[in-house]
């Protein structure tokens, strides 16, 4: 059950409170966290939760906790979950190349909190010096230039490169398909969608079906 104490410092779990590691420094609810661990407490309220990433790790559940030892502080607005959770339980959820949310349910609540990450330098940089090794990532590349608004033209040079390797790879075509749909080549967008979705039904893959078929139907729709 959701701890009955209100506005009291709370270990979030049961004997030493719950840790959380941040292998980089992110932004926790826009606010700056250095890499490192931290200690996760909860003051709960009967309107919003105050989310506190304590420095002290060494506690035992909140005995001893000091308000000095805070790296930061945010409050929280818990939603009704339609059902219940008898275990406390800790989800990733709306996971996105730099971001997600870190949610905890428990009874019939949930609160969460938004991590991001600012990364996109740092892969470009990787991306950039891998390319210019023996065996480039084209796939990789392409997906994370076309998954993040990069430039499109080179993600397809890349993209058409990995399927050249790879052929038989549908969830690559299905990538190709997307672009060229992007691209404004309906055409070519149909084509190569058809050809992904045959592939994707002989793995019985409905995801891929789905997605193909989808595509087809929207770049039908603008020729």
């Amino acid at each position: 059950m959701v701890p009955s104490y209100l506005d009291s410092v709370w270990r979030t779990g049961a004997n030493s409170p719950t840790k959380i590691t941040f292998g980089e420094e992110v932004q926790v609810e826009g606010k700056n966290v250095p890499a490192g661990i931290y200690a996760l407490y909860m003051i709960p309220g009967k309107e919003q939760w105050t989310m506190i990433l304590s420095k002290d790790t060494a506690l035992w559940g909140a005995f001893g906790y000091k308000e000095g030892n805070d790296l930061m502080r945010v409050s929280l607005k818990p939603t009704t979950l339609p059902m219940s959770m008898e275990t406390m339980t800790f989800l990733i959820g709306n996971v996105k190349p730099t971001s997600c949310d870190v949610q905890l349910l428990w009874d019939r609540m949930m609160v969460s909190f938004h991590v991001t990450a600012e990364i996109d330098e740092k892969v470009m940089a990787q991306i950039d010096q891998a390319m210019k090794g023996e065996k480039p990532p084209y796939w990789q590349a392409a997906n994370y230039y076309f998954e993040n608004g990069k430039d499109i033209n080179k993600a397809y040079e890349w993209v058409n490169k990995a399927i050249a390797a790879r052929p038989e790879a549908y969830f690559m075509m299905t990538a190709k398909a997307k672009m060229e749909l992007k691209m404004g080549k309906t055409s070519e967008a149909i084509e190569t969608a058809k050809q992904a979705m045959e592939l994707a039904r002989k793995e019985k893959d409905n995801n891929y079906i789905a997605q193909n078929e989808k595509i087809i139907a929207e770049a039908s729709a603008k020729k």
